[in-house]
């Protein structure tokens, strides 16, 4: 916290002896040419050692000024270092989500293609299972063959092969289709775990950036606040040292006036 009430209170002291200066208490009885004089000598040397006063506290306050500058550089340094560190993390923020909203899109294009499957595997299974009841319903297998051999002739017993043959075959395609539909959901649903993982650690890797670079911003406005006062407390400082020369010089250039003026008269 930078130390405000000592130049106020200078400040003060400093208007009270302008006061004084301007309206000098009147003696009880009229004072003659050379009291004036005396009076307004010893006016001019209080106005003198009060510019001298100013001087000597402009020139500590000018060190004071200079460590606030050296300071300020400083803040500008951490300022311009805590950009591009948050420049940095912006940067790796972006990143992250970048990653999170391909893994987002992956996740849920897996998802369809999961539920996809499984109504296939569910068509596949009640087709095959209408198949089975059907070859049950007939003897299965076995009753085809049953039937080829009680053909009379060669067409009939060729047509009855062919008919068996396809029986069979599309049996067995079912059954491989249908274990290789029950497969690609085992592959589809492991793949979807470790993209729900992978997911999980993106977001979680998203979130501590976007913390950090939270933090980097609050420390960021924090300096950024801190700089701001700093020049504040530099400005009017200048302008109260300078408010006060220019006061006491009037204050002195105007009784030397005078006292040159009381001793023309004399």
């Amino acid at each position: 916290m930078i130390e405000r009430r000592r130049p106020v209170l200078v400040r003060l002291l400093v208007a009270a002896c302008l006061v004084s200066l301007l309206f000098p208490v009147s003696p009880a009885s009229a004072a003659g040419p050379r009291d004036e004089l005396g009076q307004v000598k010893d006016r001019l040397e209080d106005a003198r050692t009060g510019l001298r006063h100013v001087a000597l506290r402009k020139r500590a306050e000018l060190v004071d000024l200079q460590v606030l500058d050296s300071r300020r550089a400083a803040l500008d340094r951490e300022l311009a270092g805590l950009n591009a560190e948050l420049d940095v993390a912006q940067g790796v923020l972006d990143d992250a989500e970048a990653a999170l909203q391909r893994t987002t899109s992956r996740l849920l294009a897996t998802r369809e293609r999961l539920d996809r499957t499984r109504r296939r595997l569910a068509a596949r299974q009640d087709d095959f299972a209408s198949r089975a009841r059907a070859s049950y319903m007939y003897g299965g297998s076995g009753a085809y063959a049953g039937l080829v051999f009680d053909m009379d002739n060669a067409e009939e017993f060729s047509r009855g092969v062919k008919y068996a043959r396809a029986v069979l075959q599309h049996d067995h395609e079912q059954v491989v289709a249908i274990s290789s539909l029950e497969r690609q959901v085992l592959r589809t649903t492991i793949a979807l775990q470790r993209l729900q993982a992978e997911h999980t650690r993106q977001r979680a890797v998203a979130v501590a950036e976007r913390n950090a670079v939270a933090a980097i911003v609050a420390r960021r406005e924090a300096v950024a606040a801190q700089v701001a006062e700093q020049v504040e407390v530099h400005k009017e400082t200048v302008s109260e040292l300078e408010g006060d020369r220019r006061t006491y010089a009037a204050m002195v250039e105007q009784l030397r006036l005078e006292s040159a003026q009381l001793e023309a008269e004399l």
